[in-house]
């Protein structure tokens, strides 16, 4: 059975979100530096259609690394019966001198 050994680190998830709405970005000016003619045609390049769908899907990327960090920081654990392992054999130490005086 699956189980978080520190399950309050999952109050963390929504944290993103939090600051996200707490914090808006200031409103810069958003004129480009240089300005491409034909950036619609680099943009088919790299298979995004619109500026928003790239956003949207970096934004994607970034809430599962999240999710999946703080889902390692809850320390999944595998609980189950113990299992007992079988005691056959011999224990056996083999001590080997190396060097030349008992010859």
């Amino acid at each position: 059975m699956w189980t978080l050994a520190w399950w309050w680190m999952l109050a963390a998830l929504p944290l993103p979100w939090l600051v996200r709405r707490a914090w808006r970005p200031e409103s810069l000016d958003r004129d480009a530096a240089l300005k491409v003619p034909v950036s619609a045609e680099f943009a088919d390049l790299i298979g995004v259609r619109s500026p928003e769908t790239a956003r949207r899907w970096r934004l994607a990327a970034l809430w599962l690394v999240w999710v999946l960090a703080v889902l390692a920081a809850a320390r999944p654990q595998f609980v189950g019966e113990p299992v007992a392992l079988p005691m056959t054999g011999r224990d056996l130490l083999l001590s080997v001198d190396l060097c030349g005086r008992m010859e």
